[in-house]
């Protein structure tokens, strides 16, 4: 009885024991998930409401992400980054892209988001396809969720041989409404990939390539994504896809500086370089717009010159691109006659003048708008593209076309976007109805005689108010920037 009653204790002893130590186990298992999990969510949290605050960009409305498998890492440069798969709309499983969105934590607490699309070689080995294997072959492409393409390039060996230029263009779906399987070629020499490149030999620029299919539900119309070369990488390459996934664009394992191609060029001075740098350290939309022009957006150059040979009553003017590169010419001479508001004023008009510009780049995919310069089936490409990726652009350009067009587009759709700008910058010392009217200026009276449908929609009273407001805030005010 004894040695029964000693068993049985025995027995409860070691299962008190398995539970006691089982569940300090699994409390350590969760512990060590706990900080994952708790900066996972925290991502979560806050895209959730980064992607409620307007619509996507048209090509990636309504995704799928797969958060269960998000998990965190460090990016090449050490910023903490959450990489979330998504579960990608395909016409064929057999494909074999990829998608993926990366969020890379600031110090704020906030988080900047890209959307990375790799595009495999599908005739390499099973490992060159992925880039995490560490001998990566075929495309990438960097795409902001809200206004669209970033950068792209082409890999060789796991490192950038060429940057390019991403967009979708519309086809005729009885031709081929899904884009062939990428398979450049292995050879330095021979520049032959998807989409029928030719047999390698053709000089350069080569042709487009396609880079996958967009699914549609039209009947009639296909939209592939396209990849368009523009620049060899310099240095026989440097950046591998660890590195095109940084926050800044990185730089290969090897230590070699990725090639930025673009810069913003700065060739300003006096009151315009001061108002400029001001606007640059207190305005976060200035920040923003100015970015995606330097070495981050690896594709447009943006310059700013002084040009006191403009008229009296010209501030500032933007100049079509030339061999990708927008030149915004201040005139130091007028901005004399102009309060600081009234100075950083114009420089967030001429801005948006310029972003209009780089939009348009993307879709014609050359580094110049001349249409004298294109062939027919470039300018066809040119405003498909517009049409598909730039809708509202294109209304103005093309449907509603007029000689004043952009200043027509300003006045309706960015004028809310100039006075978020020149209210950070003027640290909101007005009411929002002053920097709101002030941001008319250019974009109500264009010349004698000639206005903007939105300014003509607007009642004598209004426009009275708000010239009286221009008058006292524009031209009158604080300036120290002198």
């Amino acid at each position: 009885m004894n040695n029964k009653l000693q068993r049985i204790t025995q027995a409860l002893l070691c299962c008190f024991l398995l539970i006691v130590f089982g569940c300090e186990t699994e409390q350590l298992v969760t512990d060590e998930q706990t900080p994952q999990t708790k900066s996972i969510q925290s991502a979560k949290t806050w895209f959730d409401k980064y992607e409620s605050n307007g619509i996507n960009y048209e090509l990636f409305q309504n995704l799928e992400y797969n958060w269960n498998e998000a998990k965190k890492v460090k990016s090449e440069d050490g910023t903490e980054t959450i990489i979330v798969p998504i579960v990608e709309l395909k016409e064929d499983r057999e494909e074999i892209w990829s998608q993926k969105l990366y969020l890379y934590k600031l110090g704020t607490g906030d988080y900047k988001v890209l959307l990375f699309e790799i595009y495999p070689d599908k005739d390499v080995p099973s490992d060159s396809q992925t880039i995490e294997g560490g001998d990566f072959n075929g495309y990438m492409a960097a795409w902001d969720l809200k206004m669209g393409f970033v950068r792209a390039s082409r890999f060789k060996n796991n490192q950038v041989i060429e940057n390019g230029i991403v967009a979708v263009i519309s086809i005729d779906k009885m031709a081929t409404s899904k884009a062939p399987a990428i398979s450049p070629c292995v050879d330095d020499m021979c520049q032959e990939g998807p989409g029928g490149l030719g047999d390698g030999k053709a000089p350069p620029p080569r042709p487009p390539v396609q880079l996958r299919p967009v699914v549609v539900t039209g009947p009639s119309t296909g939209a592939p994504v396209v990849y368009t070369p523009r620049t060899p990488a310099t240095g026989g390459g440097g950046t591998s896809p660890g590195g095109f996934t940084s926050p800044g664009g990185g730089s290969s394992g090897g230590g070699v500086t990725a090639p930025t191609p673009v810069q913003i060029i700065d060739a300003l001075t006096g009151k315009a370089k001061c108002i400029y740098e001001k606007l640059k350290s207190s305005s976060s939309g200035f920040e923003n717009a100015i970015k995606k022009f330097d070495g981050e957006f690896t594709l447009y150059d943006l310059k700013l010159t002084i040009n006191n040979n403009l008229s009296l009553n010209v501030y500032g003017e933007t100049q079509p691109p030339v061999n990708y590169v927008t030149e915004i010419q201040i005139n130091n001479n007028s901005l004399n006659n102009l309060s600081d508001l009234g100075k950083a004023t114009v420089f967030a008009h001429e801005i948006i003048h310029a972003e209009i510009f780089r939009k348009m780049l993307i879709a014609a995919q050359k580094g110049s708008l001349d249409s004298n310069n294109m062939t027919v089936q470039e300018q066809t490409n040119y405003v498909n593209s517009l049409k598909n990726n730039f809708p509202g652009l294109y209304d103005y350009y093309f449907k509603r076309y007029k000689p004043t067009w952009n200043h027509e587009m300003m006045a309706s759709h960015y004028r809310s976007v100039i006075a978020d700008i020149i209210q950070q910058f003027d640290n909101k010392r007005l009411p929002r109805s002053t920097y709101e009217a002030v941001t008319w200026v250019g974009l109500g009276k264009l010349d004698t005689n000639l206005t903007t449908i939105a300014w003509d929609n607007l009642s004598e009273t209004e426009k009275a108010v708000i010239n009286k407001l221009i008058n006292d805030n524009f031209y009158n005010g604080p300036s120290n920037c002198n």
